[in-house]
């Protein structure tokens, strides 16, 4: 009889892990221009929280997170955005890392 228990609290923690989540990434948007250091913390925190509880980040979330150094992309400020042969190439300006998505 403990299983439905602890599925029930499972499904809780993922919940409030999406939530916070999503609330990381309402401060890093805030503060990128005023603190890109703690900016940068917040998408770090959030990356953590994800794979700790196996959340999977929605894909306009994810495309605003470097890989190479976890900060909060922004274009033009933060990241260069090209268009090529089809696809869109994200290019992070602080580390260099690109990120290529395709498009039709």
């Amino acid at each position: 009889m403990r299983r439905p228990k602890r599925i029930a609290l499972k499904r809780w923690e993922r919940d409030m892990a999406y939530q916070r989540i999503l609330r990381l990434f309402e401060l890093a948007e805030s503060h990128h221009h005023t603190h890109p250091e703690r900016s940068r913390e917040y998408m770090r925190l959030a990356q953590r929280i994800a794979m700790r509880y196996r959340v999977k980040m929605p894909r306009e979330l994810k495309m605003r997170v470097c890989k190479g150094c976890s900060t909060y992309l922004v274009p033009s400020v933060t990241m260069r955005v090209r268009i090529r042969d089809g696809y869109v190439l994200y290019t992070c300006l602080l580390c260099g890392r690109e990120k290529r998505y395709p498009y039709r």
